[in-house]
């Protein structure tokens, strides 16, 4: 019997590398080292060294830290990260609103068609463990 969590995760996982196999992966090397790139405003790339997006990142987890949950966030070279509420992360000046053990929520600043800053939530879901086959 196939329970309703199961699909979920099925679905959430199809959706992930869906967006994975659409999405591109984008390093950056700022002008100077430390500083955000020019396009994107203070604060941008936050404790990630100013390089990566978030096409680059995957969320392995969450652990509890001194002052609430600690998202742990992998890039693509197997780095591990932690950032928590309000740490810069990505690009478009994005930062973690919220953090769950199903996802974080990235809100970040893009212009829109009359080139006005508006603020866009973008989702990083934690990927379902590996299914572990039994010896029966």
């Amino acid at each position: 019997m196939i329970t309703r969590s199961a699909v979920i995760g099925l679905l959430l996982c199809t959706l992930a590398v869906a967006h994975a196999a659409s999405a591109a992966c984008m390093r950056v090397v700022p002008d100077k080292p430390g500083t955000p790139p020019y396009f994107d405003g203070p604060g941008s790339f936050g404790p990630l060294n100013n390089t990566v997006n978030l096409d680059c990142l995957t969320f392995a987890g969450t652990v509890e830290g001194a002052n609430g949950p600690v998202a742990v966030l992998k890039d693509e070279n197997g780095v591990v990260y932690r950032v928590k509420i309000g740490d810069y992360v990505g690009e478009n000046s994005g930062y973690v609103a919220e953090i769950s053990p199903a996802r974080i929520k990235i809100i970040q600043l893009v212009r829109g068609p009359d080139n006005a800053l508006a603020e866009t939530s973008r989702f990083l879901f934690a990927m379902p463990a590996p299914a572990t086959s039994r010896g029966d």
